[in-house]
C-alpha cells in the first residue's frame, strides 16, 4: 500500500511548522491512506514499470471482463482448451480496453475492464471455477489522482 500524501503536504495543509509529531503524522497518513483504499475498494498506486500477468475468472462468455486497474495492456491470452495453459493469445482486434477515452469526472483514469469484440469470447470453466483469461499489464494508475490525495490529507 503506497501513502497518498507527503507528509510535508500534510504538514502544510495543517499549518505545521515543528518536526514534534512527524510520527503521529506520518502514521495518520498511512492510516488514512489505507481508508481511502477500502473505501473505494481499490488502490490507487502509481503503476511500475515492468508488465506482469494477473489471471481473471469471466463470469459470462460475451460480456465485459472487469480486470485490476491497468495503465497499460501489452497482452490478453485465453485459456479456450481448459488445460490451464492459456496458449491462446488474443489480437487488439479480439478484445477492447475500457473506458476507451479514459476519463470521467476530471479523472484520468486507468483501464478497468475488457470488451471481446466481433465473434470473440471468455472461454468459462463452469466446474472448477478456474480463471481463463490472462492479462498482462502494468498495474496500477498513471499518477495518484490529487482527488485521493486530498481525500487522505483531510
Amino acid at each position: 500500500m503506497a501513502d497518498y500524501c507527503t507528509l510535508s503536504e500534510l504538514k502544510a495543509s495543517l499549518r505545521i511548522t515543528d518536526n514534534v509529531d512527524n510520527t503521529l503524522l506520518a502514521q495518520a497518513i498511512t492510516s488514512a491512506s489505507g481508508w481511502v483504499d477500502g473505501y473505494c475498494e481499490r488502490t490507487f498506486e502509481a503503476a511500475g514499470t515492468a508488465a506482469t500477468a494477473r489471471d481473471f475468472i469471466p463470469s459470462s462468455r460475451f460480456q465485459v471482463l472487469p480486470i485490476d486497474d491497468a495503465v497499460a495492456i501489452t497482452q490478453v491470452a485465453i485459456d479456450d482448451d481448459l488445460d490451464g495453459s492459456f496458449a491462446t493469445v488474443l489480437t487488439t482486434a479480439d478484445w477492447q480496453a475500457e473506458p476507451i477515452n479514459g476519463r470521467a469526472g476530471g479523472l484520468s483514469l486507468p483501464f478497468m475492464r475488457i470488451r471481446p469484440l466481433e465473434d470473440g469470447y471468455w472461454p468459462l470453466d463452469v466446474f472448477e471455477h478456474r480463471a481463463t483469461v490472462r492479462v498482462t499489464a502494468r498495474w496500477g494508475w498513471s499518477a495518484t489522482p490529487n482527488a485521493v490525495k486530498q481525500a487522505t490529507i483531510l
